[in-house]
């Protein structure tokens, strides 16, 4: 799990927690295949061992939301701070990156995640307060859900692929949301 300014590990019984990075953390995702731990910021994208070692700077831009592709494309998806209506993707090493489709000027990519089993994206829109979903090429898929509070409060969108639900967390009242997608 993530706070402000640590990335901590534990046991799913709740032992053995420790600190495996320091640093703050936008965004969080893993790749259970390779064994990574993929973090954003505004200071771009980083990646490491579950353990906290080997840190690398994979993408150097401030990032708005990204996702893991670990299983279909060996891919990250991101938007950025200074483009947050492109979402681009790159190998998992931050290289060859390109643009996967792009929103109308003004909208802003500010969640997202992969779903590794349908190979599927679901983003937030903070302007519409809508979650819509494309496949890993950006062919558009539609709306899945709107009404969602504003992106100030929505700090995380997660999918659950084997059992189509999406998760999303609300730091305002402290409410945590589920829905089939």
């Amino acid at each position: 799990w993530s706070t402000t300014s640590t990335i901590r590990k534990s046991d799913l019984n709740g032992n053995n927690k420790q600190t495996i990075f320091t640093g703050f953390a936008e965004c969080l995702d893993v790749d259970i295949v390779n064994n990574k731990v993929y973090i954003s910021s505004s200071t771009g994208i980083r990646r490491f061992n579950y353990d906290g070692s080997s840190v690398e700077l994979l993408v150097s831009s401030g990032i708005r939301a990204m996702g893991v592709d670990y299983l279909n494309t060996n891919s990250l998806y991101f938007s950025t701070v200074s483009s947050g209506n492109l979402l681009y993707k790159s190998d998992l090493d931050g290289s060859n990156i390109q643009l996967v489709f792009s929103l109308p000027s003004g909208n802003f990519i500010h969640r997202l995640d992969v779903n590794v089993i349908d190979s599927t994206i679901y983003y937030y829109v903070s302007t519409s307060n809508t979650i819509r979903k494309i496949d890993i090429d950006g062919n558009d898929l539609g709306i899945i859900g709107s009404g969602f509070p504003p992106i100030s409060t929505l700090n995380q969108l997660s999918v659950e692929p084997y059992t189509d639900k999406i998760f999303i967390a609300n730091s305002n009242n402290g409410l945590f949301a589920s829905g089939t997608i």
